[in-house]
């Protein structure tokens, strides 16, 4: 059964109306508030259920999500574009202020910390999603998400953020690799969700 999501974010207006909606409203996502709860998207993806499972951001999961992030970034954020630049800014530190409360983030832990990572992994998908309602007027959903060639989108990680959970890692076992040679693959590209 294929699972069918609508658009997380979409709204009428303006690019600047529909962001500062997209702004308005992350105060009402459950930051983290499903850690280790199962989910009924389990089937999904390859589930943890400790900080302690998550193998930190060494391991070439860690390595191969951190690269698709850039990616990403580097296509909603031109470096030309002050508007893009600081609404990415603006986001990030409106979701590091409003999640970090919700688990222990500890300041005097480093940013590979496991709830410090958390932390700024979702500040920064927040951020990358209100560039792409900038530049697009929503964020485009892959309505496919249970296909496991398709689960490493900025759209379904979202998704797991807006269900209360941390899409902490990539399932990426072939070694170190840059996204050129992920893509290449074909292979099955799953989370591993907190």
């Amino acid at each position: 059964m294929v699972a069918k999501r609508s658009v997380a974010w979409r709204s009428s207006g303006n690019s600047m109306t529909r962001t500062d909606n997209f702004i308005d409203q992350l105060d009402k996502i459950p930051w983290f508030a499903s850690l280790a709860k199962p989910s009924l998207r389990d089937n999904e993806v390859f589930r943890i259920y400790h900080w302690d499972s998550w193998p930190g951001p060494e391991d070439p999961g860690s390595e191969m999500q951190a690269a698709f992030h850039e990616k990403w970034k580097t296509e909603l954020v031109n470096a030309a574009d002050s508007q893009a630049i600081e609404v990415f800014w603006a986001i990030r530190e409106r979701v590091l202020q409003i999640a970090k409360t919700t688990i222990p983030y500890d300041v005097n832990q480093d940013v590979w910390y496991g709830p410090n990572a958390a932390v700024l992994a979702a500040a920064h998908a927040a951020a990358l999603v209100g560039c792409a309602i900038l530049r697009d007027g929503e964020l485009k959903v892959d309505t496919d998400l249970q296909n496991a060639r398709k689960q490493w989108t900025l759209a379904n990680e979202w998704s797991w953020y807006l269900e209360g959970h941390w899409p902490c890692i990539y399932y990426w076992p072939w070694g170190h690799a840059k996204v050129e040679v992920a893509e290449r693959t074909g292979c099955f590209r799953r989370l591993v969700v907190l």
